[in-house]
C-alpha cells in the first residue's frame, strides 16, 4: 500500500499537469540534457517524507512496475568513499 501511494506520487511529479506549473521540478529535470532526476530530490518533498521514505531503495522498489525510467549511478564522494545515487525519468 505505502509502496503504491509513494509510485503514484512520483509518477504525478513527473506528469505534465504538474510539471506544467511545478517550475522546482521543471528545472530540475530540464537541467540534465537526457532529463533524468536525482532522487535526492524526490526524498526531499513534504509529502514523500510524511511517507516516511528515506532511501533511494524504496524508491526503487516503488517503482518497478512504473512507466519510469531508473539507474544507479556510482563514485566517490570527495573524501575517497564510495557512493552511488538513485536516478528517475521519463520513458524516452
Amino acid at each position: 500500500e505505502r509502496l503504491i501511494s509513494l509510485r503514484r506520487q512520483i509518477e504525478y511529479y513527473f506528469s505534465d499537469k504538474n510539471l506544467s506549473s511545478d517550475t522546482f521540478f521543471h528545472e530540475k529535470i530540464s537541467s540534465n540534457p537526457e532529463g533524468w532526476l536525482d532522487a535526492s530530490w524526490i526524498l526531499g518533498c513534504n509529502r514523500v517524507k510524511q511517507m516516511q521514505v528515506n532511501s533511494d531503495v524504496e524508491i526503487e522498489s516503488a517503482l518497478v512496475e512504473s512507466d519510469l525510467e531508473l539507474q544507479w549511478l556510482f563514485g566517490e564522494t570527495s573524501s575517497g568513499e564510495s557512493h552511488k545515487s538513485l536516478q528517475v525519468r521519463r520513458k524516452l
